[in-house]
C-alpha cells in the first residue's frame, strides 16, 4: 500500500510539474505575441490565419509578431528535443547541439551557401544545415570515441569543433561585405521573420519528428541501462542510437535555418527536468519541448523589452547567459573524470625524438622561414633583393616604410605566438588535460570582454585602458577558475569544463556590448577577431619585456609540473606545495595570454597547438618543451598572419580567425589521440 501511494504521489507530482510548465509557457507565448501591441487574446487568435481589415494591431500581429512567435516556439522545441535525443544516445548529460558542435557545423554550411549563391541553387539552406550539423557531429563523435566518452571529454571535443567551425564561418562573412553584416547578426541567433514561410516550413519538418521521438521513447529508456543490458533485452544499439542522432541533427538543422545558431537550449531544458526527477523519455521528451519553448520565448521576450530602448540583441545572447552557468553547475555534478597529461605524453614517447642537433636546426629554419615569408607576403611583391636592401638601409623610402610595417607585424606576431605557447604549456600542465588552452579555459574570452567594456564604456582612457582591462580580465578568469576548482579539489578536467562555461558567458556578454555599442561597435568587433594590424614599437617593447621576464619563472614551474601528473596526494607526499604551484601555473599562464589579448585581441589555438607540436619533436619533461613550444608558437602566429594578409588580398582575414582555421587538422589529430 505504501509503495502504491508513493507511486501515485510520484505520478501526480510529475503531472503537476508538466501542467504548471505548460501553463507558464502558454502565458509567455501570449505575452510575447502581445508585447508592445496590447492586443487581446481574441485578436491574436483571429490574426493567425489572416490580417483583420482596418485593424493596425491585427496587421502587425499577422505580418510581423506572430511569425516571430512561431519561430521562437519551433526553435525552442527543436533544440530541446535534439538535446534530449543526443543525451539519450550518448548517455551523456552534457550532449546538446551546441556542445557537440552540431549547431556550429550547421552555421558554417549555411554561411557557405549564403556567401556563394551558386551553392544555394544546388543545396537548399535546410539541407546545407543538415549536412553541416551531421559532419560536425560525426567529427566530434569520432574524435571523442563515441558512446564511451565521458561527459567532460565529449564536451571539450565538441567545443573545440565549435570554435573551428565558428572561426571559419566568421572568415566567410568577411569575404562578402553585403552579406557579412547580416551573417554576423544571424550568427548570434535572430528570430526576426519577414513572413510565415520559414516558420511554417520548420514546423512541418518538426511535426513528423515528434511521432518518431515518441516511438523511440521506450528504446531510449532501455539504452539508458547500458549497452550490455540493452543488448540482452534485444536492443539494436546501432539502429536506435543512429536514429536518435540523425533525428537530433535534423531538428538542430531546422532550428539553425530558422533562427541561427542558438546554443544551450538543448543543454538546459532536459537537464532541468532531470534535476526535477523526470527520467522516462515518454514524459521527458514532451516536457523538454515545453521547457525549450519557454526558454526561447522568454529569452526573445527579454530581447523585445531591451530593444525598446537600444539596438536589438540576438536571442542567442540571453540564452547563453543563462546556459553558461548551467554548464558550470553540471561540471560540479560530473567532476570525476580525469586524464593526466603525463598519460597523454606517454603516447608520444612511443616515437623516437629527433636528435638534439637536428631539432635545433629544424626549429631555427622553421622560425627564419616563417619570418621571411611573413615579411615578403602581401599585396606588393617583395623579393629577396628588396629585403636585403631594407636590412642594409639602402631601400627606397616607400619600400622602406612597407617593410618596416611588415617587420613590426612579424616581430609582434612572433612574440605573441611565443607567449601563447608558453601559456598553453603551463595550462596543460596544471589542468592535466591535453585540450587545455587559454581559449578553452575562458582566459581569452574574458580578456576580450573586459577590453570591450573599457573600449565602449570608458573610451576616455584610450587604448592603454583597453590593454589594462584585457590583462585584468584574463587574470580574473584564472582566479575564478582557481577558486571554483582548486579550493573545491575538483578534478582537473572538471576545471576545464568550468572554464568552458566561463568562456561561453564572456563571449555572449561581449557580443551584447558590441551589438549595442553604437559608433564604436565595429572597432570592438574587429578587435575581438584578433589582428596584428597597427602594432607599434611600444607594443613590441611590452611583449619582449614580458616574455623574457616570465621565462625564468615559467622554467622553474615547469621543473615540477611533471610531479602534478601523479595526482595531488602523491605530489604533496613528495614535498610539493601543490596548491601554490597550481595557482602559479594558472596565473602566469593567464598573464601570458592576457598580454597577447591586450595587444592583438583574442587569438585562439596557438596555445593549444604549439606544446603538442613540441612533444612530437621532443617527448619528455615539461621544462624540456619550453624553448621548442615558444619557437613553434612564434612560427605558427607569423604564418597565420601572413596567410591572413595574402590569401584573399586585399581583404585581410584577422590572425585570430586564421589560427583557428589552420589549426583544424592539427587539433583533430590531438583530439583523436587524447
Amino acid at each position: 500500500m505504501t509503495v502504491s501511494l508513493r507511486g501515485e504521489t510520484w505520478l501526480v507530482g510529475r503531472v503537476l510539474i508538466v501542467a504548471i510548465s505548460a501553463f507558464g509557457t502558454l502565458c509567455l507565448v501570449y505575452w510575447h505575441a502581445a508585447f508592445g501591441i496590447g492586443a487581446p487574446f481574441s485578436t491574436i487568435i483571429g490574426s493567425i490565419l489572416a490580417a483583420p481589415v482596418d485593424d493596425p494591431a491585427g496587421a502587425l500581429l499577422h505580418y510581423l509578431r506572430l511569425p516571430r512567435t512561431l519561430a521562437a516556439i519551433v526553435t525552442g522545441a527543436c533544440l530541446a528535443a535534439a538535446g534530449t535525443l543526443f543525451q539519450a544516445a550518448t548517455r551523456n548529460p552534457l550532449a546538446s547541439p551546441g556542445i557537440l558542435g552540431v549547431t556550429a557545423g550547421a552555421q558554417l554550411f549555411v554561411a557557405l551557401v549564403t556567401v556563394v549563391p551558386a551553392f544555394a541553387l544546388i543545396v537548399p539552406h535546410t539541407m546545407a544545415a543538415t549536412m553541416g550539423g551531421l559532419t560536425a557531429g560525426c567529427i566530434t563523435w569520432m574524435v571523442s570515441r563515441g558512446s564511451g566518452a565521458g561527459p567532460v571529454r565529449i564536451a571539450l571535443s565538441g567545443m573545440a569543433v565549435s570554435l573551428m567551425a565558428g572561426a571559419a564561418a566568421a572568415a566567410l562573412a568577411l569575404l562578402d561585405e553585403s552579406t557579412g553584416a547580416s551573417l554576423h547578426l544571424w550568427g548570434g541567433g535572430s528570430l526576426v521573420q519577414a513572413d510565415w514561410r520559414a516558420s511554417i516550413g520548420a514546423l512541418i519538418g518538426f511535426l513528423p519528428a515528434i511521432l518518431l521521438m515518441l516511438i523511440l521513447a521506450r528504446q531510449l529508456d532501455i539504452l539508458a541501462l547500458g549497452d550490455d543490458t540493452a543488448r540482452m533485452l534485444g536492443q539494436n544499439l546501432f539502429l536506435v542510437r543512429g536514429a536518435a542522432l540523425v533525428l537530433g541533427v535534423w531538428l538542430s538543422a531546422l532550428a539553425v535555418t530558422l533562427a541561427g545558431p542558438v546554443v544551450f537550449v538543448g543543454l538546459v531544458a532536459p537537464n532541468l527536468l532531470r534535476m526535477a526527477g523526470v527520467s522516462r523519455h515518454i514524459v521527458l521528451l514532451p516536457s523538454a519541448i515545453i521547457a525549450g519553448i519557454a526558454l526561447t520565448v522568454g529569452a526573445d521576450l527579454l530581447v523585445l523589452r531591451l530593444s525598446a530602448s537600444t539596438v536589438e540583441l540576438p536571442v542567442g545572447v540571453p540564452v547563453a547567459l543563462v546556459g553558461a552557468p548551467v554548464l558550470v553547475l553540471l561540471a560540479w555534478r560530473h567532476a570525476g573524470e580525469s586524464r593526466a597529461v603525463t598519460e597523454f605524453a606517454d603516447r608520444y614517447r612511443m616515437h623516437h625524438a629527433l636528435p638534439k642537433a637536428s631539432r635545433v636546426i629544424f626549429l631555427f629554419v622553421l622560425l627564419a622561414t616563417a619570418c621571411l615569408a611573413g615579411i615578403m607576403s602581401g599585396n606588393d611583391f617583395i623579393d629577396f633583393g628588396s629585403v636585403g636592401a631594407f636590412l642594409t638601409g639602402s631601400a627606397a623610402a616607400d619600400l622602406h616604410n612597407i617593410l618596416e610595417l611588415r617587420a613590426l607585424r612579424v616581430t609582434g606576431s612572433a612574440l605573441g605566438g611565443a607567449l601563447l605557447a608558453l601559456s598553453g604549456l603551463l595550462l596543460q600542465g596544471v589542468i592535466r588535460n591535453p585540450l587545455a588552452s587559454p581559449e578553452l579555459v575562458g582566459v581569452t574570452q574574458t580578456s576580450g570582454l573586459f577590453a570591450v567594456v573599457a573600449l565602449l564604456l570608458f573610451p576616455e582612457y584610450g587604448f592603454l585602458g583597453v590593454q589594462a582591462a584585457a590583462i585584468a580580465g584574463g587574470l580574473g578568469a584564472a582566479l575564478l577558475v582557481a577558486n571554483l576548482g582548486l579550493r573545491s579539489n575538483l578534478a582537473p578536467s572538471a576545471m576545464a569544463l568550468i572554464g568552458l562555461g566561463l568562456a561561453a558567458f564572456a563571449a555572449s556578454a561581449a557580443t551584447t556590448l558590441v551589438i549595442g555599442g553604437g559608433f564604436q561597435a565595429s572597432q570592438a568587433a574587429t578587435w575581438l577577431a584578433g589582428s596584428t594590424y597597427g602594432v607599434n614599437a611600444t607594443d613590441l617593447i611590452i611583449l619582449t619585456g614580458a616574455l623574457f621576464g616570465i621565462i625564468p619563472a615559467a622554467y622553474l614551474l615547469l621543473s615540477v609540473t611533471d610531479m602534478l601528473g601523479f595526482g595531488r596526494s602523491k605530489a604533496s607526499s613528495l614535498g610539493l606545495n601543490v596548491r601554490m604551484i597550481e595557482w602559479a601555473h594558472l596565473l602566469i599562464g593567464a598573464l601570458c595570454a592576457s598580454l597577447v589579448a591586450a595587444v592583438f585581441g583574442p587569438v585562439s589555438f596557438v596555445g593549444l597547438m604549439a606544446p603538442h607540436a613540441a612533444r612530437l619533436l621532443n617527448p619528455g619533461r615539461q621544462r624540456d618543451l619550453l624553448a621548442a613550444s615558444m619557437i613553434i608558437g612564434a612560427a605558427l602566429m607569423v604564418i597565420a598572419d601572413g596567410l591572413g594578409r595574402t590569401l584573399f588580398a586585399p581583404i585581410e582575414i584577422p590572425v585570430g580567425l586564421m589560427t583557428a582555421i589552420i589549426g583544424a587538422p592539427f587539433i583533430l589529430l590531438i583530439l583523436r589521440r587524447a
